[in-house]
C-alpha cells in the first residue's frame, strides 16, 4: 500500500458488470482502472481508521464473519477465464486484479477478557521499566516461543515484595499447553518444583510433584496474526526461575531438544540498614505504637462511614416513596451531598488503612521478616482501590429506584468491611510483631553476654596456657630431659576416613529381596572390610511416616522398614568387630505427629516424647506451632521443631546419647541441618562426642544469566563454613577432637559438586583451582570437608541432581585422590547396575590407602594454559593424578620417574617409583 501505484491501463469503453469491491458502483457507470482503485484504496484506508479506534477500546471481534462480494461460479470457469481478457482497439488487454475490501462487524464497547498480545519478533523485547525478556527459537520446527517479565499492577508494598508478571507466548498454532515449574530460591536451578496454588492460572492441572499444565490463551490479530499466550502472576521472594515446555496438538513438545526452556527472575533487593540495634528496635516501637493509633482510628472511620451510608440509604428510600408516577428524580439532587459525604469518608478510611498497614509493614522489614511471613502476620485481605470510588457514586442522570439503590448500598458496606477486616488483621499482626521485637531485644542482649563472656573464656585459656608452659620448662629444666620433635605419621589412625553410605533411596523396597536391608549389608561386610571402607553411613534407624526414614515419628521405636532393632544391634556390633565406625542418621529438623490437636492440626506427639505444639516453631505455617520462632528455613511436609525449648533440647540430647550408648552409633549424619541453629547441633555434640559427624548443608550456587555457575563460589562455600563454625563446640569448649581424629562436626562439600558438575557438562577444567587452590570447600577446610559426587537425593531413583552421565570415574578420580573425607555411594560399589565402576573404585581406593592419603594432604596444582580441557595435581609429593581428555603426563627427573596406577576414559593416576621407566600411556 505504501509503494506507488502502476501506471494505469487504458480506460475502459465497455460497462462494468460486477460489484467489485461491494461499493455502490453502478453497472451502468463507467470507471477507469485508475479511478476503481483509487477508490479502492480510499475505503481501505478508512476501514484501517476505524479498525484502530475500535481496537482502542478492545471491540474489535476478529472473527471469520468476512461477506465476500464477489463470487464466481466454478461451472463457468471457461467464462471466467475468458472474462479476465479483452480488447480494444485491436489490443488485447488483461484485466488487473485489485484487492477486495475485507469488512469487519465491530461491536460498540464490548469488553474482552484476552488482550491483543505483542507481536513476537527476532531479538529481545523492548524493556519497560526495567522489565527482563528473552526470546527462545524451536529451530527444529521453526516456531517462536517468547517471555516478558515485567512489575504488574499490585500495589507498591507488593512491588517492592517481590510480585511480577511473567508472559509467555508463542506463535505455534491450534491448542497449546504450558507444562511449567519453578525453582525455588535457594534451591537447585536444574530441578522443577509445583508453583504453589495461589500462583497457579485458572484451569491448571498438576501433572505430577514436579510441574503443572496450564492452557494458553488464543487470539487473532488481522495485523498480528494468531498467537497463544498466559500471563503468570509470580513472587521472586519464593522463587528464582520458571522452568517450561510447551505441548502442542497430538502430544507434540515443544521442550528445547530436551533441555526445556528457563526464565531467571529477578532476585529481590532488600536495603540494609544502616541503624544500630539499639535505633533499629526505638524505630520498631515507634511504628508499632503509631500503626496502633491508626488502626484505632479505622475502626472509628469505618463505623462512621457506615452510619452515614445508612443515613443516605433511608433518605433515599423515603424520598423514593414521595415521588410521582412520572418518576421524576431530580428531587434527588439535593440528596447527592449524601453520597459525596459517603465517598469522601471512604476515602479517608481507605488511606487510614493503607497508611496503617505501611508502616506495621515497613516494621516487619525492619526485623527482617520475609514477604511471606508479613503475609502470614497481616493478611491477605485486599480493600477497595482509588478505582473503584466510581462505585460509591449513585449515577446523576439514571432513573432510580429501590433496587438500584440497594446495590449502590450493598457495594459501600462490602467495601467498608474489608477495610475493617485489613485493619484488624494489622491489629492481629500487631502481636506477633511485638513478640519478635521483644525476641531481638533479648537475643541482641544475651549475644553481648555472650561475647564478654567469650572474652574472658579466652583470655583464661591465654593464661593457663602460658601457665602450663612455663611449668613444662620449668620440669625439663629440674629433670635434665630434652624434647623430642617428631614429624613422622602414625598411619592408620585420625583423618584417614572413607566414608561409605550404606544405602540408597529404594533399600527398603528392593524387588525379589528375600531378606531385611540390615541382613543385606551385614552379608556383604567381608567385601565393605576388604574395599578399605573404614567408616559407614546407616540409614535413619527410627519408626517413620514414610519408608525412607526421614519422617520421623517416634524416635525410640527403632524397628524400621530397613529391619528390626535386634537386627541393627547386630550390625553395629559386626562392624565394631572389624574396626569399622558406624554413623546413625539423625534427623533432627522435623518430626511427624501421632494425633491432631484440639485445632485439628497435626502437632500431638506420642511415644516416650509426647511433645505438644510448644516443641514446634510459631513460624511454621501448617502445624500451629507455639514455641520460639524458628532460626532456619522450614520445610512443609512435617512440624518443625524448636530446639531452643529446654525440653526439646533435653530429651533428643537423651535420645542420641540413648543410640550411642545402647546401640553403638559412633558418629551422626545430621540431616538438612539447614533448618535450625548450627549453636543446637554443637550442644548434641558436646553432649555425645561423636568420633565423626557431618551435616548436609545442602544449599543452592549462584548462577549466570547462561545458567552456568559462578565462579569463584565464595559466597556458597562461606555459607557451610558459617554453619560449621556455629555447629563446632571448640567455640565454646576448646577442640572436640574424636578417637578418629576429625574436629566435629565437617559438611558434605555440596560446593565441589556443584562445581565438578560444571566441569563435566562445560568441559571448563579450570573451575577446580582458585588462587592456587582447589575450589569448594575442600580448598578452605579439607579436614571438615566430606567430598562426595552423588548420595540417595541427588541420584538413585531420585535424581534431583544427577551427576553428568559417563563421567562418574572423573569424580572418583578426584575426591579419592585428594584430602578431605571422600564418600562413595552405595549404587556405584554395590548395585548391578553399576557395575562399570566396582572396580576402578576400588583400585583407587587402594591407592589411597597405598599412598596413605589423608583429609590434610598437600595439593599442589598443575598450572594448564586457560581453556585446556584438563586438570591435573601432585599430591603429598607421592601421587600425580589427572582428569580430563586432553592429554598430560608428569614431568620426569634424574632419579624420580612415576608410574601409572590405574587409568581409565579421561583420567589417569600415577605413583611415584624409585626406578626409570616409562611413564604409561596419556
Amino acid at each position: 500500500e505504501d509503494e506507488p501505484a502502476p501506471p494505469p491501463p487504458p480506460p475502459l469503453s465497455v460497462a462494468t458488470t460486477a460489484k467489485v469491491d461491494g461499493s455502490a458502483i453502478h453497472s451502468s457507470e463507467v470507471v477507469s482502472a485508475g479511478d476503481l482503485f483509487k477508490r479502492i484504496m480510499e475505503r481501505e484506508a478508512e476501514k484501517r481508521r476505524k479498525a484502530k479506534t475500535a481496537a482502542r477500546f478492545g471491540s474489535i471481534d476478529f472473527s471469520s464473519n468476512v461477506t465476500s462480494n464477489r463470487s464466481m461460479d466454478s461451472s463457468n470457469s471457461a467464462t471466467a477465464t475468458k472474462n479476465r481478457t479483452f480488447m480494444r482497439d485491436g489490443r488485447k488487454y488483461e484485466k488487473k486484479m485489485v484487492p477486495r475490501i475485507v469488512k469487519t462487524k465491530v461491536r460498540k464497547r464490548v469488553k474482552t477478557e484476552i488482550q491483543v498480545p505483542v507481536k513476537l519478533v527476532e531479538g529481545p523485547w523492548i524493556d519497560y521499566g526495567g522489565s527482563n525478556s528473552i526470546i527462545f527459537l524451536e529451530s527444529e520446527n521453526a516456531y517462536r516461543i517468547g517471555a516478558l517479565v515485567e512489575g504488574n499492577s499490585l500495589s507498591a508494598f507488593e512491588r517492592k515484595n517481590g510480585a511480577v508478571t511473567c508472559r509467555i507466548e508463542t506463535n505455534i498454532p491450534d491448542d497449546v499447553h504450558l507444562h511449567w515449574g519453578i525453582v525455588p530460591r535457594g534451591g537447585r536451578s536444574d530441578l522443577w518444583t509445583a508453583p504453589p496454588e495461589a500462583m497457579r492460572p485458572p484451569e491448571t492441572k498438576s501433572h505430577d510433584d514436579q510441574a503443572v499444565q496450564t492452557p494458553l490463551k488464543s487470539v487473532t490479530h488481522p495485523l498480528l496474526g494468531s498467537h497463544n499466550f498466559i500471563e503468570l502472576d509470580l513472587n521472586v521472594v519464593s522463587i528464582s526461575q520458571v522452568r517450561f515446555c510447551l505441548v502442542g496438538k497430538n502430544n507434540t513438545w515443544f521442550d528445547n531438544s530436551g533441555q526445556g526452556y528457563s526464565i531467571q527472575l529477578p532476585e529481590l533487593q532488600k536495603s540494609e540498614s544502616k541503624l544500630t540495634p539499639k535505633q533499629m528496635q526505638e524505630s520498631v516501637s515507634k511504628k508499632i505504637e503509631e500503626t496502633e493509633q491508626k488502626t484505632l482510628l479505622c475502626m472509628e472511620a469505618a463505623e462512621d462511614t457506615r452510619e452515614s451510608a445508612e443515613k443516605a440509604f433511608n433518605a433515599y428510600i423515603s424520598a423514593l416513596s414521595k415521588i410521582s408516577a412520572a418518576r421524576d428524580a431530580s428531587g434527588l439532587v439535593q440528596l447527592r451531598t449524601l453520597v459525596d459525604e459517603v465517598g469522601e469518608k471512604y476515602l479517608e478510611l481507605f488511606r487510614t488503612v493503607g497508611l496503617a498497614s505501611s508502616i506495621a509493614q515497613a516494621a516487619a522489614d525492619d526485623l527482617q521478616i520475609s514477604y511471606e511471613e508479613q503475609m502470614d502476620m497481616f493478611g491477605t485481605t485486599e480493600v477497595f482501590y482509588a478505582s473503584a470510588f466510581a462505585s460509591l457514586a449513585v449515577p446523576e442522570n439514571e432513573v432510580l429506584n429501590e433496587s438500584s439503590v440497594r446495590v449502590w448500598y450493598d457495594g459501600v458496606i462490602d467495601a467498608i468491611s474489608k477495610a475493617e477486616k485489613k485493619a484488624e488483621a494489622v491489629q492481629r499482626g500487631l502481636i506477633s510483631l511485638k513478640k519478635d521485637l521483644e525476641l531481638q531485644v533479648e537475643t541482641e542482649k544475651a549475644e553481648v553476654q555472650k561475647n564478654e563472656a567469650d572474652e574472658k573464656m579466652r583470655m583464661l585459656k591465654r593464661q593457663a596456657e602460658a601457665a602450663r608452659t612455663r611449668a613444662k620448662d620449668i620440669d625439663i629444666v629440674k629433670l635434665g630431659l630434652q624434647q623430642k620433635a617428631t614429624t613422622e605419621k602414625k598411619k592408620g589412625t585420625g583423618g584417614r576416613e572413607i566414608l561409605l553410605q550404606g544405602f540408597h533411596w529404594d533399600s527398603t523396597r528392593v524387588k525379589g529381596a528375600t531378606e531385611s536391608w540390615y541382613a543385606r549389608i551385614h552379608s556383604l561386610l567381608p567385601k565393605i572390610k576388604e574395599y578399605g571402607f573404614n567408616t559407614v553411613w546407616l540409614p535413619p534407624p527410627t519408626d517413620s511416616v514414610s519408608d525412607e526414614g526421614y519422617m520421623p515419628r517416634d524416635l525410640y521405636t527403632l524397628d524400621s522398614k530397613y529391619g528390626t532393632e535386634i537386627e541393627l544391634r547386630d550390625l553395629v556390633k559386626a562392624f565394631h568387630d572389624v574396626n569399622i565406625i558406624v554413623l546413625g542418621d539423625a534427623v533432627l529438623n522435623h518430626r511427624c505427629a501421632h494425633a491432631q490437636g484440639s485445632n485439628g492440626l497435626w502437632n500431638k506427639f506420642g511415644g516416650k516424647l509426647d511433645w505438644d505444639e510448644r516443641a514446634i516453631v510459631c513460624n511454621d505455617p501448617n502445624f500451629g506451632g507455639k514455641g520460639n520462632r524458628g532460626e532456619g528455613e522450614c520445610i512443609h511436609c512435617a512440624p518443625n521443631i524448636d530446639h531452643s525449648q529446654d525440653f526439646v533440647k533435653k530429651d533428643v540430647t537423651e535420645w542420641l546419647q540413648f543410640m550411642r550408648r545402647e546401640i553403638g552409633f559412633d558418629g551422626w549424619r545430621l540431616d538438612y541441618v539447614k533448618g535450625f541453629s548450627g549453636r543446637h547441633v554443637s550442644d548434641y555434640i558436646e553432649g555425645t562426642e561423636p568420633e565423626f559427624s557431618v551435616g548436609e548443608y545442602w544449599d543452592s550456587l549462584s548462577y549466570q544469566d547462561d545458567g552456568k555457575p559462578c565462579h569463584p563460589q565464595d559466597e556458597h562455600r562461606g555459607r557451610i563454613i558459617k554453619w560449621i563454625e556455629a555447629a563446632d563446640p571448640a567455640r565454646k569448649k576448646g577442640a572436640t577432637t574424636g578417637s578418629t581424629g576429625q574436629t566435629n562436626p565437617g559438611a558434605f562439600d555440596v560446593t565441589l559438586k556443584g562445581i565438578l558438575h560444571a566441569v563435566m557438562e562445560y568441559g571448563e577444567y579450570w573451575r577446580l583451582s582458585h588462587d592456587g587452590k582447589p575450589s569448594g570447600l575442600l580448598g578452605w577446610w579439607s579436614s571438615r570437608a566430606v567430598t562426595f559426587i552423588e548420595n540417595h537425593d541427588t541420584g538413585s531413583t531420585q535424581g534431583h541432581w544427577r551427576f553428568p552421565s559417563g563421567t562418574e570415574m572423573q569424580g572418583y578420580a578426584y575426591i579419592l585422590t585428594h584430602p578431605g573425607t571422600p564418600c562413595v555411594f552405595w549404587d556405584h560399589i554395590f548395585e548391578d547396575g553399576w557395575s562399570h565402576l566396582h572396580k576402578p573404585i576400588r583400585d583407587l581406593l587402594a591407592i589411597r590407602k597405598e599412598m596413605d592419603i589423608h583429609y590434610k594432604s598437600d595439593v599442589e596444582i598443575v598450572p594448564l594454559p586457560h581453556g585446556t580441557r584438563a586438570y591435573a595435581a601432585k599430591i603429598d609429593d607421592c601421587l600425580y593424578m589427572k582428569i580430563g581428555p586432553d592429554d598430560w603426563s608428569p614431568p620426569t627427573s634424574a632419579g624420580t620417574i612415576w608410574d601409572v596406577a590405574t587409568f581409565g576414559e579421561n583420567y589417569c593416576v600415577w605413583v611415584k617409583k624409585g626406578s626409570e621407566g616409562s611413564s604409561g600411556p596419556r
